[in-house]
């Protein structure tokens, strides 16, 4: 496959560098509708569930050197164990087993290296200690068409949904930052209940609806009866929440 092919013209100009007032693609029976989140409890039924992703984004870009000499940038992408990341580096042809990564008050040994490019970075700290040492050393990884890639401190707050709990996600849920707390406040008097889960594989999730757990994606609602236009919107509406909230 040619990945060039992909490849197309989007005007620097036309590119926003900080969040902006959202919108809600409605898809309703009667056709598109062009909504704000705000809009989001009316149209909510009985039956619907909201679900919420309530990880909290760690800086997970780490800049710094190599100490046989060289920059060195490594992109944190899961956790492989107290104190093992797996992530993108760098010059990452350049990176040997072995190798020495030093990043402000932190430092790591290169563990492995795959095909893809990725690389198992072993840190000299564990747990807790190692998340706060990320949280000094690292920078929250915007693309580099948003300020050239590089982060302040306010993108700390703007990529941090007001629900983020739990360490652990390397990207912010984007659709989530959109919930307020007065919107929180309008969607705890909508009649569908709400589930709060953390992404932990693209294929799985784990929700905490009212104590319980569940190891599964939460299923959408079934449709009514054929015909019914409330049983469609609701599916809709379900589905648009989903994709909104846990990512």
């Amino acid at each position: 496959m040619r990945v060039d092919l992909f490849d197309f013209d989007l005007p620097q100009e036309l590119i926003a560098q900080r969040p902006v007032s959202p919108r809600l693609l409605d898809v309703a029976p009667d056709g598109l509708h062009d909504r704000t989140v705000r809009d989001l409890p009316a149209l909510l039924q009985p039956g619907d569930l909201l679900v919420f992703n309530d990880t909290k984004v760690i800086p997970a870009r780490l800049i710094g050197t190599r100490t046989s000499g060289g920059k060195v940038e490594a992109l944190l992408i899961r956790a492989r164990g107290p104190d093992r990341w797996l992530a993108f580096a760098k010059p990452g042809k350049k990176l040997k087993i072995g190798d020495v990564l030093a990043f402000d008050g932190l430092r790591g040994k290169v563990a492995a290296k795959y095909e893809d490019g990725s690389v198992d970075i072993a840190f000299d700290r564990s747990g807790p200690a190692l998340l706060a040492a990320i949280e000094t050393a690292g920078a929250v990884p915007l693309p580099p068409y948003i300020r050239g890639g590089t982060a302040d401190a306010r993108d700390r707050a703007d990529y941090q949904t007001l629900f983020a709990k739990r360490d652990g996600s390397v990207a912010a849920p984007t659709a989530g930052l959109h919930f307020t707390p007065e919107l929180m406040a309008r969607l705890a008097e909508a009649p569908a209940p709400s589930s709060r889960c953390g992404s932990t594989t693209p294929t799985s999730t784990r929700c905490t609806p009212n104590g319980a757990r569940s190891r599964r994606r939460p299923s959408r609602p079934s449709p009514g009866p054929s015909g019914s236009s409330r049983s469609a919107r609701r599916q809709c509406a379900c589905s648009k929440a989903w994709r909104a909230m846990a990512p």
